[in-house]
């Protein structure tokens, strides 16, 4: 019955968080975003360890290399994945194809 239980919970947050990504978000605060998850995850170490010049020197590199991009305040993004517990979720621009990785505290959901 436990078992069950988690199953009916589980598939209802999944149709939850379905519908909340079909309509969007809005970026709230500059930031970047990677299209490999480990890459996003490195980045974040840098900046929690508060080594910015690991931090620079890297979101140079792969800025120009085009693995990760910016994202600007105001930007609309769609979302198509996340890892729950990871505070992370991958998002596409409208009308691109590419799809970044970036912090779940830089966009908030539209309405």
């Amino acid at each position: 019955m436990k078992n069950l239980l988690k199953i009916i919970i589980f598939f209802s947050s999944c149709a939850f968080y379905a519908d909340s990504f079909a309509s969007g978000a809005a970026i709230t605060k500059d930031t970047f975003g990677c299209k490999d998850y480990e890459q996003v995850r490195v980045l974040k170490r840098y900046l929690a360890d508060g080594d910015q010049i690991a931090f620079k020197n890297t979101v140079s590199r792969v800025l120009h290399s085009g693995k990760c991009t910016f994202f600007n305040t105001g930007d609309h993004v769609f979302i198509t994945d996340s890892k729950f517990f990871s505070g992370l979720a991958k998002v596409r621009k409208p009308g691109g194809v590419d799809e970044f990785w970036i912090d779940i505290s830089t966009f908030k959901l539209s309405d």
